[in-house]
């Protein structure tokens, strides 16, 4: 049904861009903790079909997550859920969250191969629905149904309230899971999404597939408890520091910074300063560097 069914995403508009000036920001994720990716881990296997710069594509959009919240994507050994990289007649689509007791697809299409699209794509395996069927859409966009592709008219249909939560975020226009104006449209030049125009008479530009927006990055943060501070470093060489350096950080941070390298790469990590208060069981104040991708990761 509906419910579980893959989100299809239309190629032909994916390449519009955005440059909105709305102050209405924020998305719509799934509200079924089981849908959730347990700590933020994602497997992936990516199918023998594909070519090395398609392969290189996924794994640039997988980096593109990484590097703004707290998901991790590995390749798969042993674990009973995964997504699997394939080529599926609905083109591009993919379930939305951890379907679980197995593989699922996210099948990367025709056209589809493109960074920005791969991106939305694993938008919904993270957690998103398409931000165009929240239940306060009418608020934002209009909908107009007779420019709508025959037999695509699923597509526009608002999810109810219980399956979805905006995490206190607001209507993302920006969203890298908002459809253009002409997704799945009858005509190029014949808008299926109207957006509602701004306090300054503006209509907001939807449907890029360039980046993350701020909204995609605050709200995947939040439902994955991302911690408040830290980053992903994905460059050869960086740096990074705790908050307020060199004086004091605020009291009860936890802040997480992950070193992300290609299989096979060494990671050096020189501490230049180090000033720890003492504590029994460094109850206090305490680093501790683990080897591999989450919480559970062996300590060194």
């Amino acid at each position: 049904g509906k419910k579980d069914a893959m989100l299809p995403h239309s190629p032909k508009t994916s390449e519009a861009t955005a440059k909105t000036t709305s102050a209405r920001v924020r998305r719509a994720t799934t509200s079924r903790t089981e849908r959730i990716w347990p700590g933020g881990v994602i497997p992936y296997v990516i199918g023998g079909n594909f070519t090395g710069s398609q392969r290189a594509i996924f794994k640039q959009a997988m980096r593109h997550w990484e590097k703004h919240t707290c998901v991790t994507f590995i390749e798969r050994t042993d674990e009973e859920s995964f997504i699997v990289f394939s080529y599926r007649n609905c083109g591009c689509c993919s379930y939305v969250g951890r379907r679980g007791g197995g593989p699922q697809a996210i099948s990367i299409g025709k056209n589809c191969d493109k960074f920005g699209i791969v991106a939305h794509e694993l938008g919904h395996v993270v957690g998103f629905w398409h931000e165009h069927t929240r239940p306060d859409r009418d608020q934002h966009v209009t909908i107009i149904r007779e420019n709508i592709q025959p037999g695509q008219e699923y597509n526009f249909l608002k999810m109810e309230a219980g399956e979805v939560s905006s995490l206190g975020e607001t209507y993302d226009f920006d969203s890298i899971m908002h459809y253009a104006r002409n997704t799945f449209s009858r005509g190029v030049f014949l808008d299926t999404i109207l957006p509602r125009r701004d306090d300054n008479g503006i209509r907001p530009t939807i449907g890029q597939r360039v980046r993350l927006s701020q909204g995609d990055i605050a709200q995947a943060r939040k439902l994955y408890k991302c911690p408040a501070c830290g980053e992903t470093l994905q460059d050869t060489t960086g740096n990074f520091s705790a908050p307020g350096f060199p004086n004091g950080y605020p009291s009860y941070s936890h802040c997480v910074w992950r070193i992300s390298v290609t299989p096979g790469e060494k990671i050096i990590l020189n501490f230049t300063t180090m000033d720890l208060f003492k504590s029994r069981l460094c109850w206090y104040d305490y680093v501790e560097i683990r080897d591999g991708y989450w919480r559970k990761a062996p300590l060194l």
